[in-house]
């Protein structure tokens, strides 16, 4: 039975002993949605650290990117500004233009 959460993926391993490999990182195709004609997934990029316990790099979605679990704001570039406040960057060019603009080095029309 299909279920939200499971998916299909590349597995990279790395050959440790003889014997033994050990899965260092995945690339996983993971559903969101299994309605009807959905198509609905996110791309999952994850490594493992000691103890084998997977931990999520990034996640690619039709919602955005989050690097880390930390969710990038709608699909916007952004920037941190001097005091780490998170700031778009068309705000930012349009601060830049009219700062410009103020010191008589760019010309409007």
């Amino acid at each position: 039975t299909p279920a939200n959460n499971i998916g299909l993926g590349l597995e990279f391993e790395q050959e440790t002993s003889a014997d033994n490999n050990e899965v260092v990182a995945t690339i996983e195709a993971i559903i969101t949605d299994v309605t009807a004609a959905s198509e609905d997934a996110d791309l999952v990029i994850k490594t493992m650290s000691a103890g084998a316990t997977a931990a999520e790099c990034a996640r690619f979605s039709v919602n955005g990117i989050s690097f880390f679990g930390v969710a990038i704001q709608a699909k916007q570039a952004h920037i941190v500004d001097a005091d780490g406040t998170l700031v778009d960057l068309t705000t930012k060019f349009n601060t830049l233009l009219a700062d410009l603009e103020g010191y008589g080095l760019l010309a409007t029309s």
